[in-house]
């Protein structure tokens, strides 16, 4: 599944929990931040602008490659979930990227 979401900041740095949760579906934000909670995601490699991960789901090892691109967040996963504009596992890897601080506000 690939999804774009416009995105203002100009590094993947500057994305916060509250940013992801806004345009997250809610029931996809807590399952990601359960999956989070339970050390399943493992970032491979990141810096500003590219994260490439795999997530450890209820069904098995996704692998995620998450982007700015143009003035867009570009998401990509193996998974087939039809949760929009992004999985639980992309926000599962996002919320991994800010570190011990980001939480559901």
């Amino acid at each position: 599944m690939r999804n774009k979401i416009s995105c203002s900041a100009e590094r993947l740095g500057l994305l916060t929990s509250e940013m992801i949760q806004a345009v997250s579906n809610a029931s996809a934000f807590q399952i990601a931040h359960q999956y989070l909670t339970a050390n399943r995601v493992r970032i491979v490699e990141a810096d500003d602008s590219q994260i490439t991960s795999t997530v450890v789901g209820n069904a098995g090892l996704y692998e995620q490659n998450i982007r700015l691109n143009d003035g867009h967040l570009v998401s990509k996963c193996s998974c087939t979930l039809p949760e929009e504009p992004m999985c639980r596992h992309c926000i599962a890897v996002l919320l991994e990227s800010m570190g011990p601080a980001s939480s559901i506000p």
